[in-house]
């Protein structure tokens, strides 16, 4: 399971656009965003994925995507204020997650003089879009590949290569 460590280790996957110099050099990402997604195309024609830039907007999405449905915020606060050793107010909570729901991680729906929040993407798909963005800012991505094959802890190797056996077997390898 993904947690705040992760996240806080990709916070910065927000990129800035490549400058002109670099124009036509990088490949047009292999994957279209899905819909609903919070990746968006920007002028050179790479996908960025809105990044969570703190502590607070990554708590509020591990709240969201451990609840059973849309919170409304009275009720994100009470969650997020049962282990805090500081009390949030109310109007903070409001306020990250508006700026969430603007970066497209939130999708607000109305409940009476208030909204219900609920994530736009689950946290599986939202990492694999951060990590598929990461892959996408370097024209190398065989040497990417290689170095997060080496990084990542030996059981999740396993993993990925039992899940690169199945896509082969199922006939989506290239």
């Amino acid at each position: 399971m993904f947690n705040a460590v992760f996240f806080a280790g990709l916070q910065d996957v927000q990129h800035t656009p490549r400058p002109a110099s670099h124009a036509g050099r990088g490949r047009q990402p292999a994957f279209p965003p899905a819909a609903g997604s919070p990746a968006q195309c920007a002028e050179d024609g790479r996908w960025r994925v809105a990044g969570l830039g703190g502590a607070l907007e990554r708590s509020i999405m591990d709240v969201l995507w451990a609840a059973p449905g849309p919170l409304r915020v009275r009720e994100l606060l009470a969650k997020l204020n049962e282990d805090a050793d500081k009390a949030l107010a109310y109007n903070t909570v409001q306020t990250v997650a508006e700026r969430l729901a603007q970066k497209g991680l939130l999708r607000r729906t109305p409940d009476g003089t208030a909204f219900r929040y609920a994530p736009t993407r689950a946290r599986e798909e939202y990492a694999v879009e951060l990590m598929l963005d990461a892959l996408t800012e370097s024209d190398d991505h065989g040497g990417i590949l290689a170095r997060f094959a080496e990084a990542v802890p030996l059981e999740d190797a396993r993993h990925l290569l039992e899940a690169l056996r199945r896509r082969t077997s199922d006939g989506q390898g290239a």
